[in-house]
C-alpha cells in the first residue's frame, strides 16, 4: 500500500475535501467514503476504503502537509475526542517542523558566519603580513633618525593591534561553536602575568602608566596560549580605559580551592547599569569621544568564555564613573605535582638558508623577500603554484615559504606535489597564510607542509623557525 501512495500521491487541488480542509486549517473527515460527494472519485478508485480523517500539519499558520487516518474494511463513526487527538498530533507536528526550520536556518547562518570570518580573516591578514615583514626589514637597515624610529614603531604596533582584533573575532565564534580545545599544562599565573606586562610594554602600551605586579607562586592547569590572551586582554584593557599617569595593579594569591587574578585600575570606571551586561557580546558604554576608547566590545566577552573553559569564573566591580574597576578571576588550583616547563633557551638565526617564496601578493612576497635578505637568506619568488612548483623543482631551495591561497594551483596542492619528488622529500614547507583555524591546520599537515604560520608573521617567530629548521640539516 505504501508503493500505492507514493505512485499516485492523494492531490491537494481538485479534491473538495481536502482542499476544504487545507483552506480553512481544519480537520475534515466522512464515515461514508462511497456516498460522499466530496471525495475525490479517482483516489478512491485506486484507494477504496470506508472512512477517513484529514487534519492538516501547519508551520505559523500556513499548511505544508497532513495527517491521513484510514478505516479500510468498515465504516467508522468519528468522535470529536478522536479529531481532537489527531488534531494535536498536527499540532505538534507543525512545532517539530517548525524547530526543525529554525535549526537549520540557524544553523546555515553559523555556517555563513564562520566563512565569512575566514574569508575576513584571511583578507586582513593578507596586507597585515606585507607591512609587518616590510616593517621587519627596515627594523634590520641600522639607525635612521628618530622620527623615522618613531614612525615605524606606530607602523609596528597598530599593525599587531589590527591583527589582534582579527584573532578576537575569529576566537568568539569559534569558543561559541565550542571549536576550541584546550592544551593543558602546570603554569605559574604570576609567571604568566609578569610576562604578559612586559610583552605589553614592548608593545608601547602602558609606558605612561604605573603597572605594578604582586604574585605568589600560585599553579594552576591551563592552555598558555589562551591564559596569556585572558591576562594580555584584562591588562589592555585597563590601560586603555585608564588616563595617563594612573594605575593598574595585577594581584595574584591562592584563596582556598582557587588561584586568583585581579587587575585593579584607577580609569573610568563602569556605571552601575552597564556592570550586569560588560561580559556581553559587543556590549559597549556610550561611544566615548575619544576614539582610542572605542573598540568592537569582544575583548571581556572572549575573556569570559576562555575563563569558564578552564572551569573558572570572571566578574567585574566598579564603584561607578571615575572610580576605577577591578576584573577577578578564579582558577582552579592545580592538583598535581608537575613542575611548570622550564623556558626554552634562545634560537640563534642559523647559517643562511636558501629559500623560496611562492606568494600571489605583490606586496606580501616583496616584504617577505626584503625580511629574509635582510637576515642573510638567499630568497627567489614565484607567485603562483605553477611556477613555484617549477621553480622548487629547478633550484631545489632548502625552504619553501608556501600562501595556501593561491591561484590555479592552490597552495595544499604545491605542497602535496613537491612532496612526491625525490627534491620535496626532504624540503621544509611552510605554510604563511591568512587562514588559521583548526581546520586549516589540519589540512596543511596532511599536504605535508612541516609548519603553518598565520599573517601577519612575527619575524622573530620566522627567525626561530629557519634556525630550528637549519639547526636539523646540520
Amino acid at each position: 500500500m505504501r508503493e500505492a501512495f507514493q505512485q499516485f500521491p492523494i492531490p491537494i487541488k481538485n479534491h473538495a475535501a481536502i482542499e476544504g480542509a487545507w483552506g480553512a486549517r481544519r480537520a475534515v473527515w466522512t464515515d461514508d467514503m462511497a456516498a460522499n460527494p466530496r471525495v475525490d472519485r479517482e483516489s478512491f478508485n485506486r484507494f477504496p476504503h470506508q472512512s477517513d480523517l484529514f487534519v492538516p500539519i501547519c508551520i505559523k499558520e500556513r499548511p505544508v502537509g497532513g495527517f491521513f487516518v484510514i478505516w479500510w474494511t468498515e465504516r467508522r463513526s468519528i468522535t470529536d475526542d478522536e479529531v481532537r487527538l489527531v488534531q494535536g498530533i498536527s499540532d505538534l507536528a507543525g512545532m517539530f517542523l517548525d524547530n526543525a526550520q529554525l535549526y537549520r536556518a540557524a544553523a546555515e547562518a553559523n555556517r555563513a558566519k564562520d566563512e565569512f570570518l575566514a574569508t575576513l580573516s584571511h583578507e586582513l591578514r593578507n596586507p597585515l603580513g606585507a607591512i609587518v615583514a616590510a616593517v621587519g626589514a627596515l627594523e634590520r637597515r641600522g639607525e635612521q633618525d628618530e622620527k623615522t624610529r618613531r614612525s615605524r614603531q606606530i607602523i609596528l604596533r597598530q599593525s599587531h593591534h589590527l591583527a589582534h582584533l582579527v584573532d578576537d573575532l575569529l576566537d568568539v565564534a569559534r569558543v561559541t561553536a565550542g571549536k576550541i580545545t584546550l592544551s593543558r599544562q602546570p603554569l605559574d599565573l604570576g609567571e604568566v602575568a609578569t610576562n604578559c606586562v612586559r610583552l605589553l610594554r614592548d608593545g608601547g602600551q602602558g609606558l605612561e602608566h604605573r603597572v605594578t605586579v604582586r604574585a605568589e607562586p600560585v599553579m594552576v592547569s591551563a592552555d598558555l596560549t589562551r591564559l596569556e590572551q585572558i591576562v594580555g586582554n584584562l591588562l589592555q584593557n585597563a590601560v586603555k580605559y585608564t588616563p595617563a599617569g594612573g594605575s593598574v595593579e595585577i594581584d595574584i594569591t591562592r584563596e582556598s580551592r582557587d588561584a586568583v587574578l585581579r587587575v585593579t585600575d584607577t580609569g573610568r570606571g563602569i556605571r552601575p547599569e552597564m556592570l550586569p551586561r560588560v561580559f556581553e557580546l559587543f556590549a559597549q558604554a556610550e561611544q566615548p569621544l575619544d576614539p582610542s576608547l572605542g573598540g568592537l566590545g569582544v575583548g571581556l566577552t572572549l575573556t569570559r568564555r576562555l575563563v569558564e573553559l578552564h572551569g573558572g569564573a570572571i566578574t567585574a566591580f566598579s564603584e561607578g564613573e571615575g572610580r576605577g574597576a577591578q576584573f577577578s578571576v578564579r582558577l582552579p588550583l592545580d592538583v598535581t605535582t608537575a613542575p611548570p616547563r622550564p623556558p626554552s633557551e634562545p634560537l640563534a638565526h642559523g647559517r643562511p638558508r636558501r629559500i623560496l617564496i611562492i606568494e600571489d601578493s605583490p606586496d606580501a612576497r616583496e616584504s617577505l623577500r626584503l625580511l629574509l635578505e635582510s637576515q642573510g637568506h638567499h630568497v627567489s619568488e614565484a607567485s603562483d603554484g605553477v611556477g613555484g612548483v617549477t621553480l622548487a623543482l629547478a633550484e631545489g631551495p632548502d625552504v619553501i615559504l608556501i600562501d595556501l591561497g593561491l591561484p590555479g594551483l592552490d597552495g595544499y596542492e604545491v605542497a602535496r606535489t613537491l612532496r612526491g619528488s625525490a627534491f620535496g622529500k626532504t624540503a621544509t614547507l611552510i605554510a604563511v597564510t591568512g587562514y588559521g583555524q583548526t581546520e586549516d591546520r589540519r589540512r596543511s599537515s596532511e599536504a605535508g607542509f612541516d609548519a603553518h604560520l598565520v599573517k601577519p608573521v612575527s619575524p622573530e617567530a620566522l627567525a626561530r623557525l629557519l634556525a630550528t629548521s637549519s639547526e636539523s640539516d646540520a
